[in-house]
């Protein structure tokens, strides 16, 4: 019995992960003088051990490949969530932010996005996209001195809890008109979109609205650029990368196995949805000084680009839109390992003008955010430029001309506000020295510089990967 029970939670990775968060949930309540410091090193490993185990169910039991998408994006989001624990380490040791539940809850948030992405039916969907919601909106009002954390996470509750409710609603009308929750069979039904009732398209439309909220998509915006400032920077980092990874790759999976049939439906939304995301996302971050709101809104411009591929709605294309979001993901590790290094005295400065004399002080870190700052511009051979070129190439192909060419001038006005953080690290006034970097930041800084440089070395390998991840969620 003891080895039945831990075969399945070595074979399942949410299960692992869940049963391993509540063990250190336990330590950290019984062992008062238990190091928050200490319990994320554990942590952030047992996320790594998570990527492991979900790698293994890659194959089934005669070694043929079965399914690609769940575990790679599994693989995925528990490294990025890796990497999002060891940049708040310098901060579980300061005494606003020292609490063991910060990894406790940054797991369970995982859990949650792979409960989602392994989602079948439209049920077990919102219950893993609720449970990581739930723990983001914690996240966001983490930091319980600071009136901007307590802030952001009213404002990101708030807004949450209304798109949870619409999701919820899209999810039964969906379920009163086809029957089921499944997505075989509701892909079934609506295989002749001239045929599907109102019902049906209304709730189709809500469940999809209420992903675009979670990925931060044009309309459904509104609380990211407040939520990025006011949560603490390592919440902030978090946020951009393993949760926006897992909300956009479920949309897809969402698109691809349960609404492919409705795409002349979904695609005039989708399409003013990416539109409106480039150019919103471009617009407002030009204004910006805080360093944490221009991500945001860069945030929200590549969002546009990444729903390129979900507009356009080939393999090829919902393949490069994938790619796009591990590109990007790696992109904003770097510049947030940066971001992170901005203390004086320690002292965090949010400001890009503080970001002045980088240059002389700090000449690699200078250079690696000219690196993902001229990456996020999409100039070659950076990782920035062959994402967008794969996935313009796959617009392109299929007819869509005039997105793709939006999309073009779009990233040309986006070069303004990421050439003019170049400008000010190496060529303002200089301002006070910056305090030296963590040696785990400092070398998660220096891999994700030496990745969107050789990047095209090995892209081809990526491109595959991210074709066969589509191919056998079609096949699904």
């Amino acid at each position: 019995m003891l080895n039945f029970v831990i075969s399945n939670i070595l074979s399942h990775p949410e299960v692992f992960l869940s049963a391993v968060s509540i063990l250190i949930l336990l330590i950290g309540v019984l062992r008062k003088d238990a190091s928050p410091v200490i319990l994320g090193w554990v942590m952030s490993v047992l996320l790594l051990v998570t990527a492991r185990i979900s790698y293994q169910t890659i194959f089934d039991a005669e070694g043929n490949n079965i399914n690609y998408f769940v575990p790679i994006t599994t693989v995925i989001i528990c490294v990025l969530s890796s990497v999002a624990i060891v940049f708040a380490i310098d901060w579980l040791k300061a005494k606003s932010f020292s609490r063991f539940e910060y990894c406790v809850v940054v797991a369970f948030t995982i859990v949650g996005a792979i409960v989602m992405l392994s989602a079948n039916n439209l049920l077990r969907l919102y219950i893993g996209a609720e449970l990581m919601s739930l723990s983001l909106y914690i996240l966001a009002a983490y930091k319980r001195r600071g009136e901007r954390s307590t802030e952001a996470g009213v404002k990101y509750f708030s807004q949450g809890a209304f798109a949870s409710a619409i999701m919820l609603f899209g999810i039964s009308l969906l379920y009163g008109f086809s029957g089921s929750i499944e997505y075989s069979s509701i892909s079934n039904i609506i295989t002749d979109a001239d045929n599907v009732e109102a019902g049906m398209i209304v709730g189709m439309l809500m469940l999809v609205v209420g992903f675009l909220f979670k990925i931060g998509a044009v309309p459904f915006h509104m609380w990211l650029p407040d939520v990025y400032e006011g949560a603490a920077l390592p919440v902030t980092a978090f946020f951009s990368t393993a949760p926006k990874f897992a909300s956009f790759a479920a949309l897809i999976k969402l698109v691809v196995c349960c609404f492919i049939g409705a795409k002349n439906i979904l695609e005039p939304v989708i399409y003013a949805c990416a539109i409106a995301s480039m150019v919103v996302g471009a617009l407002g971050a030009i204004r910006q000084t805080n360093i944490k709101r221009l991500m945001a809104y860069s945030s929200i411009n590549h969002i546009g680009y990444a729903l390129i591929g979900v507009v356009v709605g080939t393999d090829a294309s919902l393949s490069a839109s994938y790619m796009y979001l591990i590109v990007y993901t790696i992109m904003n590790i770097g510049a947030f390992s940066i971001i992170l290094s901005l203390r004086s005295k320690d002292i965090l400065t949010e400001e890009i003008s503080d970001m002045a004399g980088m240059s002389k002080h700090h000449p690699f870190m200078a250079f690696a955010m000219a690196i993902f700052m001229l990456s996020m511009i999409g100039i070659p051979p950076f990782i920035g430029f062959i994402g967008k070129f794969y996935l313009f190439k796959s617009a392109i192909a299929a007819g869509f001309y005039y997105l793709s060419v939006v999309a073009v001038l779009i990233s040309v006005i986006s070069a303004s506000y990421y050439l003019r953080i170049i400008k000010v690290i190496y060529f303002d006034a200089e301002k006070e020295c910056f305090d030296r970097p963590s040696k785990p930041v400092d070398i998660i800084m220096f891999c994700s510089a030496t990745v969107s440089i050789f990047f095209f070395v090995f892209a081809d390998r990526i491109v595959d990967v991210s074709n066969a991840v589509i191919k056998l969620l079609a096949g699904a």
